[in-house]
């Protein structure tokens, strides 16, 4: 079962899905997809706000969801029976929309929105977790527009409606680090019994 961890920039969605790992490790084989905007960024050395404010941000997008795509398809093919995703196709659909517009390079923004295309047009994941906005803090990979709490509200609303729209399970989480995982963890079983696995 993939379940996808979905939310605004500063949501908790590292945390929940590092938290939710450990616990849901102890009774099932459990696999973690980390962040890979944040591993794409340091592989090519630079700061986020570098990338941008330069026209290669569409490449960047492009090879933040092609690395998506791969680490999810690798984690199928494993022996888990939860998989678990910081960060779905959904938040970086937010991101391109954001960019696109603003360079003019339309061949490799057709070829993102192909990509996309071609990942979300079928059952990417079983179920959503989407993480409700926190205060805003940097972690030394946010950029200065990360930073702002009407860059946040914007992206929260526009993921939100997004994702509201999909037919499948789906919970909002809000309230404490504590209170969040108790409520995913809940949520998470309660889908793996659905599907008759137990957590005995």
């Amino acid at each position: 079962m993939i379940v996808g961890i979905t939310g605004a920039v500063c949501s908790g969605k590292t945390t929940l899905s590092r938290d939710l790992y450990k616990s849901l490790s102890r009774k099932y084989r459990v696999c973690l997809v980390a962040d890979t905007a944040q591993s794409v960024i340091e592989e090519l050395g630079v700061s986020l706000d570098e990338v941008r404010n330069t026209p290669s941000i569409l490449e960047f997008q492009y090879e933040v969801l092609s690395k998506m795509i791969s680490s999810e398809n690798s984690a199928r093919k494993t022996k888990a029976d939860i998989i678990l995703t910081d960060r779905t196709v959904y938040d970086w659909l937010y991101f391109f929309l954001k960019y696109c517009g603003k360079y003019t390079n339309r061949d490799f923004a057709v070829r993102c929105a192909e990509l996309f295309h071609g990942a979300a047009s079928h059952n990417r994941y079983d179920c959503l977790i989407v993480c409700e906005p926190l205060p805003l803090e940097p972690n030394g990979i946010r950029g200065t527009a990360d930073l702002n709490p009407n860059e946040q509200k914007i992206q929260h609303l526009i993921i939100s409606g997004i994702v509201s729209r999909l037919k499948m399970p789906k919970i909002y989480l809000s309230g404490s680090r504590e209170e969040r995982l108790k409520k995913a963890e809940e949520f998470v079983v309660q889908q793996m019994e659905r599907r008759g696995r137990k957590w005995f």
